[in-house]
């Protein structure tokens, strides 16, 4: 999914997001709720949170929707799953320029981390994926 414009998401509650993806599971609605986005996001003031235009905010917000209600029909099988990937966007990588060691895998394609700082989503994320097995 790539985008033509940055975003932070910090100042979003993430329970907006959990909750929103849900709710609309559980009801069969997430189709109806992209068709409403608009007003979601003028309610929860993700375009004064976010710094995007309502535009970019609905791409984003349907995004999101979509992602989280695959992961929450996925859910069981991945828990009940042997083998398991992680699979993180490059913009959660600490640095996005070059001080990221990570190198990058063209034949997957992917970064692989090089642990070059204790602070990085994708190492936190990699320490507590093996932590769990």
């Amino acid at each position: 999914m790539p985008y033509k414009f940055t975003f932070d998401l910090s100042n979003v509650p993430r329970f907006f997001f959990t909750e929103l993806a849900t709710i609309s599971y559980q009801k069969g609605m997430h189709t109806t709720i992209l068709k409403t986005s608009s007003d979601i996001i003028t309610k929860f003031k993700i375009e004064e949170l976010t710094g995007l235009n309502i535009n970019d905010a609905l791409v984003l917000l349907h995004d999101l929707i979509d992602m989280q209600v695959a992961n929450l029909n996925e859910q069981n099988k991945f828990l009940e799953s042997k083998k398991r990937a992680l699979l993180l966007p490059h913009c959660s990588r600490k640095y996005l320029d070059n001080r990221c060691q990570a190198s990058f895998d063209s034949n997957i394609p992917s970064y692989i981390c090089a642990h070059c700082a204790e602070d990085c989503l994708i190492n936190k994320a990699d320490k507590i994926a093996k932590e769990k097995g």
